[in-house]
């Protein structure tokens, strides 16, 4: 399971998975109400794009001040986030819809 650990390590250089599995869990269960309470200060409806960045910059915080994650790395870990949020997430709600 050599390569298995070489690939792990790649993906820890660039990804912060704490980030991406807190971020990819919690864009998903609170978005929504998340964009109520946002439209109940601003009197603005958001688009779901923004509240996820919203979240996903709320999130980031802590870890750029609490741990020695990088800028770059959360802002990679978001990209890749966002993108397996699209997919993982869609094609889970297909199935349970079906």
């Amino acid at each position: 399971m050599e390569w298995l650990d070489k690939i792990w390590m790649q993906f820890d250089t660039y990804l912060s998975m704490p980030y991406l599995l807190m971020f990819m869990f919690l864009s998903y269960l609170v978005k929504k109400y998340f964009g109520d309470v946002l439209q109940k200060i601003t009197k603005f409806e958001w688009k779901t794009v923004y509240i996820v960045l919203a979240i996903a910059t709320l999130l980031a915080i802590p870890f750029l001040i609490c741990s020695d994650e990088g800028w770059v790395k959360i802002f990679i870990t978001y990209a890749v986030g966002t993108s397996l949020h699209e997919l993982v997430f869609k094609w889970i709600e297909k199935k349970l819809t079906k």
